[in-house]
């Protein structure tokens, strides 16, 4: 430790411990000084945030559909593409993981087309197809909606979506370009979801731009 550090903690020792000795004092003012250097130099950057399961790939949750029918949806490839069958009804898949904290960024693109579907988030507790979405005024459509919330249903067709817990913002980057738009936290954490009718086939992945790690005060989970 450096030894102006180390004399200031020491003279500021000796005036609260008047009855030990000059020695002790400046041992222990030592020790201070290099505990306190080695934490500031290992502890992680304020602000950053641990978020063990982006060092695993993002899959959806088989074992959390919203469906009339059992089996009308299936998954593959590790989970990573939600299969919806021939029947027509809407319904939805959500992602493993959710998020109240730190900054996450995900895409969801189009393997095999649908008739229409969406992308968005669903929140805690409240899973179901588009009217029950966090953000189902702003979210993006596949064939569905105008202007810059459609992104055609082609496959190929993507959307990546930013969500930033500390601001409550979500962005959605498709090919018309950004569009940010408010968000409430408040509700519980917020999960990747979509709802699709017949034949779509969605793979959802960690966006290749990453996720934006340490730019809020937590991790999801």
């Amino acid at each position: 430790p450096r030894n102006d550090s180390v004399a200031a903690v020491h003279a500021a020792l000796l005036r609260l411990l008047k009855k030990g000795s000059a020695a002790d004092s400046r041992a222990l003012a030592r020790a201070l000084v290099g505990e306190a250097m080695y934490h500031a130099v290992h502890r992680e950057a304020e602000g950053t945030v641990s978020m063990p399961y982006l060092k695993k790939p993002l899959a959806w949750d088989p074992d959390n559909v919203f469906t009339g029918q059992p089996g009308n949806i299936q998954f593959k490839d590790d989970n990573t593409v939600a299969v919806f069958t021939s029947t027509t009804p809407h319904r939805s898949v959500f992602g493993y993981v959710g998020f109240d904290r730190g900054v996450v960024q995900w895409k969801v693109s189009i393997v095999q087309s649908p008739c229409c579907g969406y992308c968005g988030l669903a929140r805690e507790g409240k899973w179901g197809t588009l009217e029950s979405f966090a953000d189902k005024d702003t979210c993006v459509g596949f064939s569905n909606f105008s202007g810059d919330r459609n992104v055609g249903r082609e496959v190929g067709a993507y959307c990546t979506i930013r969500l930033d817990c500390s601001s409550g913002t979500v962005t959605y980057i498709t090919k018309h370009g950004t569009r940010e738009a408010q968000v409430d936290m408040s509700g519980g954490k917020l999960y990747p979801a979509v709802d699709s009718d017949e034949n779509g086939h969605y793979k959802i992945e960690w966006d290749a731009m990453g996720p934006g790690v340490g730019k809020g005060s937590g991790g999801g989970g």
